[in-house]
């Protein structure tokens, strides 16, 4: 999705995840003041920043839902999606998935 990000013909792009909130932000130009003030943890983190970022005449694309780690229980998702993807023979982010096992998570 990065890569899609990079991309893109708009302005900003946000990956948005399930919980409300994103896992991505990229900007071509600068957007001021979408960040400022933004109730974080919430599951209105997306509205807000989009509704901003609309606000300042900005072109916005959102990418892909995905997930992000914010819990503890967003941790255990992640090693299960890694570690299954590593049985299916493709795996993925390698460095996160040594990081997680060198430190017993």
């Amino acid at each position: 999705y990065i890569e899609r990000g990079f991309a893109s013909d708009k302005e900003v792009v946000i990956g948005p995840c399930t919980d409300g909130g994103y896992y991505l932000v990229g900007m071509h130009r600068k957007v001021t003041e979408i960040f400022k003030n933004v109730p974080w943890g919430t599951d209105r983190v997306l509205q807000i920043t989009a509704e901003r970022v609309r606000a300042q005449g900005a072109a916005l694309e959102l990418l892909p839902v995905w997930y992000d780690v914010d819990r503890p229980e967003d941790l255990e998702f992640l090693k299960t999606h890694l570690d299954l993807l590593a049985q299916a023979g493709r795996p993925g982010a390698v460095s996160t998935g040594r990081f997680l096992k060198q430190r017993n998570l």
